[in-house]
């Protein structure tokens, strides 16, 4: 598999890129967050090893926007950082693993063989009745069997979010967040406004088989009923995430 190491200092990620190469994998090695956002934007990989933080930025606050804008890339994050709150929204955001530092590397490889086969073995199936698709951009929520729900660019955003995190609720300020408003503004009633905005849209379903729950005091989830939802595969799209 294509597999790209993100890692610092360069001896250590020397060290992991061969021992991912000893595998039989194909890997490429960057060492800031910088030049593995380019990587990725030129030639995405099937899997990302990263470390987190990075000289540069923090890989986890762009794994949101990463697996939104590559949903089939497989993502395993390493760090020291052992808070599990910080884990958890890593794996809501979209990491598939997260493995604490020191890293063994046996146990790198047993991560990565895993998740290669689910990645293998995920191939998308035939759409089935109750399945539905939201293409981030095109903005257009749709059903198999046709029916569609236009959204804006923050409410597209706003539902990638909640599919991206169907066990975790999302706090509103982390939708700010990853909307991409700035910290000093934060605002909670433009959340509510545009989550009421979502919610008005999912409504108009029939058989409103989708609907925003509010979960007191830990924030907003996307409740489904006898459907699916899944993001649309898009293979490099333009202005996905930024540095």
């Amino acid at each position: 598999m294509r597999i790209l190491v993100v890692e610092d200092p360069p001896e250590w990620a020397e060290t992991v890129s061969r021992h991912v190469a000893g595998l039989g994998h194909d890997v490429h090695t960057c060492g800031t967050l910088h030049d593995a956002l380019d990587r990725i934007r030129r030639e995405p990989p099937q899997i990302l090893v990263s470390g987190a933080p990075l000289p540069d930025g923090d890989m986890l606050a762009h794994i949101a926007a990463l697996h939104r804008a590559f949903p089939t890339m497989g993502i395993i994050v390493l760090t020291a950082n052992v808070r599990i709150t910080t884990q958890l929204q890593g794996m809501s955001d979209g990491a598939d693993h997260y493995l604490i530092k020191p890293v063994q590397l046996p146990l790198l490889a047993v991560t990565l063989s895993a998740l290669e086969r689910r990645l293998v073995t995920a191939s998308p199936a035939p759409p089935q009745p109750g399945d539905w698709t939201l293409d981030v951009e095109s903005r257009q929520l749709r059903s198999a069997q046709g029916e569609q729900v236009s959204l804006t660019a923050k409410e597209s955003i706003v539902m990638a979010s909640l599919i991206q995190s169907p066990k975790f609720p999302i706090s509103h300020k982390r939708l700010s967040q990853i909307l991409g408003y700035p910290e000093v503004i934060y605002d909670k009633h433009r959340i509510d406004a545009l989550l009421y905005r979502v919610r008005k849209k999912l409504a108009t379903i029939h058989g409103t088989p989708m609907q925003i729950r509010n979960i007191y005091s830990e924030g907003s989830l996307l409740v489904l009923r006898d459907i699916s939802v899944r993001l649309a595969a898009r293979a490099c799209p333009p202005r996905a995430f930024e540095h």
